[in-house]
């Protein structure tokens, strides 16, 4: 059921806003007086980061409705943008979960941190509730989960385009934030499989948004 209660919203959208910056605040370091620029090379990072400026924005735009229209309005700002936005959020709470958790194997890595908790769970699942709950679901494309993969196909490009220059300046390390992505260590064919799967996987979910909001359309015209 759609939420017109624009305080709620607004209050939501807040919290999210601060969550998402602890998260990120938390996972730099700057608890201990620290700011490690390097960890926004990570997609959870990269991608808590937008949504945080996204919903500040939105937030923003909460407010101009209430003046506008008062509580009982539409706030969806955006609303392909932010579908686009919701799904890759979600990729980083399922990649984590599924795929990047089960793996790991160092017993000094804590996984109930307050940036894990955050970045990984809290802010993903609450940017998901805020679409189901807030957003009028009637501007989108059959064609959009396409063009929202251009979002994580720029994160790859970036890191291969980084890893190659780091590589070139003989700077010591591993380059690439993901097994999956490490073109260096993977075979040609685990690599093209990695990210095909990633990117198919990427459609589907945007596919089955779009299902999702065709179906509570049908549902709220039937109540109304």
């Amino acid at each position: 059921m759609l939420i017109k209660n624009l305080i709620i919203v607004l209050i939501y959208r807040i919290i999210i806003v601060g969550f998402a910056g602890l998260g990120l605040a938390y996972s730099i370091g700057m608890q201990y007086g620290r700011f490690a620029v390097r960890k926004f090379v990570y997609y959870t990072q990269i991608s808590n980061l937008l949504c945080c400026i996204f919903f500040i924005a939105a937030a923003v735009y909460t407010v101009k409705q209430i003046k506008r229209h008062g509580i009982k309005a539409n706030a969806t700002l955006w609303p392909r943008i932010k579908l686009g936005m919701t799904i890759m959020i979600s990729m980083t709470f399922l990649a984590y979960f599924f795929i990047l958790a089960p793996r790991i194997t160092n017993p000094n890595y804590s996984p109930y941190t307050v940036s894990n908790l955050f970045l990984h769970y809290i802010v993903p699942i609450m940017v998901m509730a805020d679409w189901f709950l807030f957003d009028n679901k009637t501007t989108y494309r059959k064609y959009d989960p396409f063009l929202w993969l251009i979002g994580p196909l720029v994160y790859l490009l970036f890191i291969l385009i980084r890893a190659h220059v780091l590589y070139n300046l003989n700077m010591a390390g591993n380059h690439y934030p993901y097994f999956f992505i490490n073109i260096k260590l993977l075979e040609t064919r685990h690599f093209i499989l990695y990210i095909g799967g990633f990117a198919l996987f990427c459609v589907v979910l945007g596919y089955i948004f779009l299902f999702i909001a065709k179906l509570m359309r049908k549902k709220n015209r039937i109540s109304s």
